[in-house]
């Protein structure tokens, strides 16, 4: 499957801020924190065969898309996604949502 729901480049009104620095070629992860404004979507991603993606929603609503599956996400929850995969976040809310998004190995 390509993803585990686990329960607990940009567009615009999407900020993505990387939480690591130096060079990438020597991490094994890549953290980022994201906030998407209300009715934006992030850009569709597809990693590289191998990469996995932890997705942890920190505040408001999102729908996750994943091929054809789709998933609800509310603050505290999080999935464990096969990133090949495309897949893409909505702001589902009202307000800003805010997520964490880890990455291994890290990809652009």
């Amino acid at each position: 499957q390509p993803v585990e729901f686990l329960k607990g480049a940009h567009s615009k009104g999407e900020n993505l801020t990387l939480l690591a620095k130096g060079n990438l070629g020597k991490r094994k992860m890549l953290p980022a924190w994201v906030s998407l404004a209300p009715g934006r979507s992030s850009s569709v991603q597809r990693a590289s065969s191998g990469t996995e993606k932890f997705i942890y929603l920190l505040k408001g609503k999102a729908k996750l898309t994943v091929g054809e599956e789709q998933l609800l996400l509310a603050p505290g929850e999080s999935v464990y996604v096969q990133a090949h995969f495309p897949h893409q976040l909505k702001n589902v809310g009202r307000t800003t949502a805010e997520f964490l998004s880890v990455s291994s190995p890290p990809s652009a």
